[in-house]
């Protein structure tokens, strides 16, 4: 039997290879990479407590079974403030992990670019964390789109201290998304596939 975090942790392992890799798996490795990539943008698109949750995981059970969390995307709708040159910039953020986040935004950013963002709430005690990152991919959308840009971020020089803020914000966030998950969002003939236990 697997838990949501056998399913998170065996999908961490394999988009970091695929990263690391090029954007490449063997066959077989990206079949099932494609299948728990499914499974976790569902679990990410979850909102809102349950009263009952089909599971329940504590932020240290996370941290100790999804070991592989550094480009482990959470879903957020932050916005920032992102510094380039002389311009402030007001964008969003539509992803993030220890190592980058997917920025969002009507300015558009050249590949490369040297940006420092202002992230708001991810520890609300002490104001935004500013880190710094470089443009390493961007799309444009069509015309119409609103906000037209995307655009990947790579963090730099990050300090341990602010690692483990991110850190501390992927964790909560998956803690959330799996309290917020409902009992009918995944398939039932995945939840068999798998042998998906809800319990600990």
């Amino acid at each position: 039997m697997k838990t949501l975090l056998d399913l998170i942790q065996e999908f961490a392992v394999l988009n970091d290879a695929k990263t690391l890799g090029g954007g490449i798996l063997p066959q077989g490795e990206e079949q099932r990479w494609r299948e728990l990539r499914d499974f976790y943008d569902i679990l990410m698109e979850q909102e809102g407590y349950r009263d009952r949750p089909v599971a329940r995981f504590s932020a240290d059970e996370i941290r100790q079974r999804v070991s592989s969390r550094i480009r482990l995307r959470v879903r957020t709708d932050m916005k920032v403030i992102v510094q380039h040159e002389t311009e402030a910039l007001s964008c969003r953020v539509g992803n993030l992990s220890c190592g980058g986040a997917l920025l969002i935004c009507d300015s558009f950013l050249n590949v490369g670019s040297r940006v420092t963002l202002h992230l708001s709430h991810i520890d609300p005690r002490e104001g935004a964390l500013r880190v710094q990152g470089d443009v390493v991919w961007q799309r444009t959308g069509s015309p119409d789109s609103q906000p037209r840009y995307q655009m990947g971020i790579r963090f730099v020089g990050l300090e341990k201290n602010d690692w483990t803020k991110l850190d501390s914000f992927v964790v909560e966030n998956i803690e959330h998304r799996i309290l917020s998950l409902q009992a009918g969002a995944l398939h039932p003939d995945f939840v068999q596939r798998e042998q998906l236990s809800w319990g600990q």
